[in-house]
């Protein structure tokens, strides 16, 4: 009995052994620790599940006659969308500067495409033609306003502020549940000492991947582009 006793004991004695081995060597703490006292915590195994997203900052757009256009641009679209195209014609002692976009192909948006223009320049005669014959001011005599009512006659006229700027707004958004399919329609335009900005821009949804909520996230989502547009 003595004798398996022992052989029991010898037993337990190398599994102790084996288990403790050979001990880590003790971690010397940082100077800063040292002098608080503090032992440094062991580094986290755990990695964020979320890369945190920086909010979008407006880009310079378009510039002429020293007034420039900002908004969110190709920064903000690469966050939404995986094709994007931007094709600006910036020319020197031109009578304007324009940009046409294109942004769809969206995980976030499926069946989604967004495409426009946007103009600042001397005035809407690029923009609309105006009878050679006729004597008035564009702006101040309604012109533009009556040929941006007969493109959007289901929208009100409204007025829209994003920074300094003050925005005259028409923006219109039809939804049919039976084809499938929302249509956010916007064309804004303001003037600011001599340049004349002028949006227009159009966003359709096809499917159904959005469910209910679809016109509400469309109309969303060009708001929220739209109040970036400020002149500087």
């Amino acid at each position: 009995m003595k004798r398996l006793l022992c052989l029991l004991l010898l037993l337990s004695l190398a599994v102790w052994a084996a288990g403790c081995g050979k001990q880590p060597e003790p971690v010397a703490p940082s100077s800063e620790n040292a002098a608080s006292g503090e032992v440094p915590a062991a580094a986290s195994s755990t990695a964020p599940t979320e890369t945190q997203i920086a909010p979008a900052q407006p880009e310079d757009l378009l510039a002429w006659g020293g007034k420039t256009l900002s908004g969110y641009g190709a920064k903000w679209a690469e966050r939404e969308f995986a094709d994007i195209s931007l094709n600006t014609v910036d020319e020197e002692d031109a009578d304007c500067a324009s940009c046409s976009f294109a942004f769809s192909d969206s995980e976030k948006y499926p069946g989604m495409t967004v495409n426009g223009s946007l103009y600042l320049g001397k005035d809407v005669s690029v923009l609309f033609d105006i009878p050679e014959e006729a004597e008035l001011d564009p702006l101040a005599d309604g012109f533009l306003a009556e040929q941006v009512k007969a493109l959007l006659p289901e929208a009100k006229e409204e007025t829209r502020t994003s920074g300094s700027t003050v925005w005259n707004v028409r923006a219109f958004c039809q939804e049919a549940q039976t084809d499938g399919y929302v249509v956010y329609d916007l064309i804004a335009w303001s003037e600011a000492d001599g340049a004349l900005a002028y949006v227009n821009a159009t966003a359709v949804l096809r499917g159904a991947a959005l469910g209910d909520k679809a016109a509400e996230t469309v109309s969303a989502l060009m708001q929220e582009w739209f109040s970036s547009l400020e002149i500087r």
